[in-house]
């Protein structure tokens, strides 16, 4: 179902228009941290290999007694981890950038808004619909299973009356709002949990748990 005009611009274009500039800039900044930490990564393997190297230089000289060569300069990562400073405060400025720009946008989201509610109100009532009738279908099974159970937990000659039972446990009656819970896995005609079904015994009317142990007295 889709009842979109084509000539509607939805909220992800506009926002697209609004902070195409913004966003460009991210782009970039977010390339250049990348190149910068890459280069990083090089020199950071460059150098863990001249320490390496020297460690077993070093080992040797100790070996036959011999004067221990000096380090080797490094190599020099301060300009990377400065250009990453200023990637960080040009992407902090992006914050006010961005506030500014949705903020100067209003009045046009506000006209693209009016244009395209008229179509989203068609299709919410369209569900609303749909909704509705499969809330009645889930009615339907909850008024069966709740006199099932409520039949169930009435009392007989061998057992007494139930009391807090799966009947009594339902959630109420599903209704349309309902819908989008049993999409998400609840089962609407569940009957909640509880420690024990509670019985009232027959001849002496207490309550019982099941265990013979006297829940309430009678």
């Amino acid at each position: 179902m889709n009842t979109r005009k084509t000539d509607v611009v939805t909220a992800a274009e506009l926002r697209a228009v609004v902070l195409a500039e913004v966003e460009v800039e991210e782009d970039v900044i977010r390339a250049a941290e990348v190149e910068h930490r890459a280069a990083l990564a090089d020199l950071d393997r460059e150098a863990t290999e001249i320490r390496a190297a020297h460690d077993r230089a070093a080992a040797l000289a100790r070996a036959e007694y011999a004067a221990i060569p000096p380090l080797p300069e490094l190599p020099d990562g301060q300009p990377h981890r400065e250009a990453l400073h200023e990637l960080m405060r040009a992407r902090d400025a992006l914050g006010p950038r961005r506030t500014e720009a949705l903020a100067t946008a209003l009045p046009a989201i506000v006209r693209a808004w009016d244009a395209a509610r008229a179509p989203l109100d068609d299709q919410a009532r369209e569900i609303a619909g749909e909704a509705a009738a499969l809330a009645e279908e889930f009615a339907t099974w909850h008024r069966l299973l709740r006199d099932a159970r409520k039949a169930a937990e009435q009392p007989t000659s061998t057992r007494g009356r139930i009391r807090n039972g799966p009947s009594e446990r339902m959630r109420p009656r599903p209704t349309s709002g309902d819908v989008l819970a049993a999409a998400a896995g609840v089962d609407l005609c569940g009957a909640g949990p509880t420690d024990a079904d509670v019985r009232v015994q027959l001849v002496t009317g207490r309550l019982d748990d099941g265990s013979g142990r006297v829940v309430v007295g009678g």
